[in-house]
């Protein structure tokens, strides 16, 4: 285990780089993908320190490689700036980089981070296509995604595809532990956010997922009530925000997914409160929850496409509570 970069699960991923590595056959391009907090960048930065660590027993996190990897100060790892009013990876960037790929590296690799690379768009991916496909011997790529859905069929045909994926909860616990929250905290938050790790920090942080989780428990009671006005006040917490909106609309979509779950049985939750979706299957039918996912769904593609957030909240609000 490394001493400043602890990972904690994801073993296939560790083992998978390590055999490549010790065969000699290590691609110069990966593609890490899962939801968001799963670790996917200090994954990426483990690659970084398997490749440049200068000890025989690598990453081993305390030579100047994996030192400065760790703090993000290695001139060799390069991380993709984000821009713009979306925050994207922007076509000059990816230009910049291309141009940089051709500059021998200061040692003996030189890597690309391209976090959180969903919304690269394709004029972006293309103009990276023949770098990826034809690198120098000294650069490789890695890019964090959380699917793969969002990249060209040219590019997913030149990575190796990593699946990164929740911890055990007893890892999940382990890595809390020693980040000095209490066993209360602990044990709530894994009842909200099971072995995602960074998703459970946010929520003891009181970061916005704290903020959906309340959300939750409110839409919650406001469809055990049958009640579309306290609906839409639930709502309004999110004062338009476009982001949080789609976050907390995705984590009632895995509580409707619960809901499902206990009517047909299944005792293993994939939302944020579970003794909630107890309540709701015995009110809900199977036929209604599936119409609430289609409408959660719609709600989501109709934000990406700019429509009014306030209005599309309303017009949900509606929808679902018609199928109480």
């Amino acid at each position: 285990m490394v001493s400043a970069l602890e990972i904690f699960g994801n073993k296939n991923v560790t083992e998978k780089i390590s055999c490549m590595l010790n065969s000699g056959r290590l691609s110069h391009s990966f593609l890490l993908y899962g939801e968001k907090g799963l670790g996917k960048k200090t994954l990426a930065k483990y690659i970084a320190m398997k490749l440049l660590c200068s000890n025989e027993k690598s990453p081993c996190g305390e030579c100047f490689h994996c030192r400065n990897i760790i703090n993000n100060t290695h001139p060799d790892v390069i991380w993709a700036e984000h821009s713009g009013k979306t925050n994207s990876i922007a076509s000059d960037t990816v230009r910049k980089i291309c141009n940089d790929v051709s500059i021998k590296p200061n040692y003996t690799k030189k890597i690309f981070i391209f976090g959180d690379a969903d919304i690269m768009n394709s004029t972006a991916q293309n103009i990276l296509l023949k770098s990826v496909e034809e690198p120098p011997e000294y650069a490789y790529y890695i890019f964090t995604s959380k699917a793969k859905d969002t990249f060209l069929p040219t590019i997913l045909s030149r990575v190796v595809s990593i699946n990164v994926t929740e911890c055990s909860d007893k890892e999940c616990i382990n890595a809390l532990s020693s980040m000095n929250y209490t066993q209360e905290q602990i044990y709530e938050a894994i009842g909200c956010f099971h072995g995602n790790i960074g998703n459970c920090i946010d929520y003891l942080n009181k970061g916005e997922l704290y903020t959906s989780v309340e959300i939750v428990k409110q839409f919650n009671s406001s469809i055990l009530n049958r009640d579309e006005y306290e609906l839409l006040k639930v709502f309004t917490q999110l004062n338009g925000n476009k982001d949080l909106t789609k976050k907390t609309l995705s984590i009632i979509d895995k509580h409707i997914r619960d809901v499902i779950a206990v009517k047909i049985s299944c005792n293993t939750p994939a939302g944020c409160y579970f003794e909630g979706a107890k309540l709701l299957a015995q009110r809900l039918s199977i036929q209604s929850c599936q119409n609430m996912h289609l409408d959660i769904y719609n709600a989501l593609n109709d934000i990406d496409s700019n429509v009014n957030i306030n209005l599309i909240i309303a017009s949900l609000c509606g929808n679902i509570i018609t199928n109480v």
